[in-house]
């Protein structure tokens, strides 16, 4: 079927993700902001993704997180006679496979207890010669390193529970947590809030294999919701939020592509646009065998994987749909696509989007002019064949073979997005290209960048900006605290910092390359000035303005839609500007 995404344009804090499928729309926020006030979530934009780093305890966690806390007429807890040894940790003895998982699953994180769905998932299976079948980490969103056992009799699976499934500690007592059947409790009269309570005794999960495909039989709904194999305390039954159900189980055939052992790999350079701006590349290698031609480095979580494609007539033609790898970790099995898009605008919400629709392959056309290979479409890396999450996307890629880089001035940095303190600390947020203005990639374990407010050279101190040394004045590339100092995005290009102090009038950012004791500084550019926008004009006359889309191509005359408007004064100030026309 065709699968179609977009991607929300109009805010770079909170990127939404629209899947279309068939006639259903779902609409997943990539990062949470709205507080939850029902114990177990039921809208879809409530979600997450991938095995979390669970709680040092998770008793702990459950016991004191409100939205797991048990009202005083909950049933008793449920003791279940385990210890830590009956946790089956070594991989049995048996044939290994890889499996797709296909569930519904709850999960913990920063925000909250979140429910996730997944199409396919990494799982590894060791099927026994006695007949039984061990699936490892059977919680789709904790790590437990443990392996769950059923038994197989003929076209039907028997999980037998309670099972010892996981352990820890929080300093002082020892915990244990067996994977058992959970069912659906009311908490208040008006049922708009419920909780999962652990089954008393022995249960189990009933699978029945159709065709290839193990599926988890339902069992009978309790107060209008399902049963779930939760992750439950052994001590007294605590549900710590952790669950799976609608299991599907599907072996996994699909193999990565090899590079053959006779081809020796060159390395290339591959540039692309964020938000029309060309300020990315990654260090790539391409071999030739041929008119075979292989591409690695062009996935983030999979860098030595390879896509293979066909080379003639001054093209590169890489097919879509090809397997890249797994990731237990993610629950990610790596694609490669490729994708066209088309800016579109959504009147009803005031906002403008890029559709993505896939492609059977990805072709790059060799201009002989610029010695680069290139596409206006987009390389995309995705979580599964059938999933539209991104893991890596690259728009408007270009192919170059990497040649000798002599001038190490990055380009300038670009404002993205500028919020003034308040109840709250203001943000400053603002692209750092890694290349140089002849558009060679830079190495970014070199580069750093500076801040200036109000003309004078600032400090950064750890009482505000986490994790720095005090007095600092450079910062790293690839520096980020999570808090105050960020660096995010496709090849961490996205930086941001807090701004903790007030009654100032400019901010400016430079962005330097520092090779032993040379340095090569980029201009130091205006990102903010709170007097006014024509104060930067009132002694500098204004030299260059162009604007370009989204895609990177310059406009002359910009009609409805965003732009990038970029300003170049007399004395070197540039200053970027994002612009809506309408």
């Amino acid at each position: 079927e065709d699968i179609k995404f977009a991607v929300d344009n109009h805010s770079t804090k909170t990127q939404e993700i629209i899947i279309m499928r068939k006639n259903f729309t779902f609409i997943i926020a990539a990062m949470a902001t709205a507080s939850m006030t029902a114990a177990v979530p039921t809208q879809t934009e409530q979600t997450v993704n991938g095995r979390t780093m669970a709680p040092a305890c998770l008793y702990k966690a459950a016991t004191e997180n409100p939205q797991l806390k048990a009202p005083a007429k909950a049933a008793e807890g449920r003791k279940f006679d385990v210890s830590v040894d009956d946790i089956i940790y070594d991989q049995p003895a048996g044939n290994l496979k890889m499996y797709s998982k296909a569930c519904d699953y709850y999960g913990m994180t920063m925000w909250g207890i979140m429910q996730g769905s997944s199409d396919g998932m990494p799982c590894r299976v060791a099927e026994a010669q006695d007949g039984s079948f061990y699936i490892y980490n059977p919680f789709s969103s904790v790590d437990t390193k443990s392996w769950l056992k059923a038994s197989v009799d003929g076209d039907k699976m028997t999980v037998k529970l309670p099972q010892a499934i996981y352990a820890d500690s929080d300093g002082t007592a020892e915990y244990v947590y067996v994977a058992q059947m959970c069912h659906y409790e009311w908490t208040d009269d008006s049922h708009s809030e419920g909780l999962y309570y652990t089954e008393e005794g022995e249960t189990e999960i009933v699978f029945n294999k159709e065709g290839d495909t193990w599926v988890m039989q339902p069992q009978e709904e309790v107060n209008e919701h399902p049963m779930i194999m939760g992750l439950v305390s052994a001590d007294d039954g605590t549900w710590c939020a952790y669950s799976d159900w609608n299991i599907r189980l599907t072996p996994f055939t699909d193999k990565p592509i090899e590079l053959p052992s006779t081809t020796e790999p060159q390395d290339w350079v591959m540039n692309y646009t964020v938000e029309g701006q060309n300020i990315c590349g990654n260090f790539v290698k391409i071999g030739i065998d041929g008119s075979d031609v292989y591409l690695s480095g062009i996935s983030s979580l999979f860098p030595d994987a390879w896509i293979k494609g066909t080379i003639a007539d001054g093209k590169m033609e890489f097919p879509s749909k090809q397997y890249l790898g797994a990731d237990e970790m993610s629950n990610t099995f790596g694609y490669f696509f490729g994708f066209s898009g088309e800016l579109k605008y959504n009147e009803e919400w005031d906002y403008w989007y890029t559709e993505y629709t896939r492609e059977p392959s990805l072709i790059f056309k060799f201009d002989a002019e610029k010695g680069v290979y290139s596409t206006n479409l987009t390389l995309g890396v995705v979580k599964g064949e059938n999933d539209t999450s991104w893991i890596d996307n690259y728009d408007q890629p270009k192919l170059s073979v990497m040649t000798e880089v002599t001038d190490f001035t990055p380009m300038n940095p670009i404002l993205c997005y500028y919020s003034a303190p308040g109840d709250w600390s203001g943000n400053l947020d603002f692209y750092f290209p890694i290349l140089n203005s002849e558009g060679q990639l830079l190495d970014t374990s070199k580069l750093y960048y500076r801040v200036f407010v109000d003309d004078e050279l600032f400090e950064f101190y750890s009482d505000e900006y986490a994790d720095v040394e005090d007095g600092t004045t450079e910062i790293p590339f690839d520096f980020t605290n999570g808090d105050t100092i960020r660096c995010y995005g496709t090849c961490k290009v996205n930086h941001a910092f807090s701004i903790n102090f007030f009654d100032y009038k400019t901010i400016d950012v430079q962005t330097f390359y520092r090779d032993g004791d040379k340095e090569y500084a980029s201009d130091i550019v205006r990102m903010v000035n709170t007097v006014s926008v024509d104060s930067i004009n009132s002694d500098s006359q204004v030299v260059e303005e162009k604007w370009f889309d989204l895609s990177g191509r310059c406009v002359n005359n910009p009609e409805n839609g965003i732009y990038i408007k970029h300003v170049k004064y007399q004395d070197g100030n540039v200053r970027t500007f994002k612009t809506v026309v309408k």
